[in-house]
């Protein structure tokens, strides 16, 4: 396997995966506008199957082979979402609206690391990811 015989060829395919993650990061630029809300169901799904996935597959080559897949399916997220949330801004009054939505944002990652803390189990955090995930069906 060639991530066995040297670091360049692990750094080969880690390169190949960012890569891989900067096109979906365009294409998604270019379909995120017209459908927004169903490329981010579609994140949302893949996002939490890429977080199920990371419960099975706990080695290092199975990590460096998910990590761009995690960051493909959090750009099919991100993208959506933002574009989703400035237009609410332009709505409304700006300012406010993303001061609230910056404060709501860092609010619950403290939550949610007092939320993780808790949790010992690697797994158990990889399956409370996968839940969270499935929240953007919500949105």
């Amino acid at each position: 396997a060639i991530y066995k015989n040297s670091y360049t060829g692990l750094g080969m395919i880690s390169s190949l995966g960012l890569f891989a993650a900067m096109v979906w990061i365009l294409i998604i630029g270019r379909i995120g506008n017209k459908y927004q809300r169903f490329m981010l169901r579609i994140g949302g799904v893949a996002n939490s199957v890429v977080w199920m996935l990371k419960t099975i597959f706990l080695g290092p080559i199975q990590m460096l082979i998910l990590h761009p897949l995690h960051g493909i399916a959090q750009a099919t997220i991100a993208v959506p979402f933002q574009a989703i949330t400035y237009d609410k801004a332009n709505k409304s009054k700006i300012l406010k609206f993303i001061m609230f939505r910056e404060m709501t944002i860092h609010m619950g990652r403290v939550f949610l690391f007092l939320v993780m803390a808790m949790v010992t189990w690697l797994v158990g955090s990889f399956v409370l990811g996968a839940g969270a995930s499935l929240l953007y069906l919500l949105f």
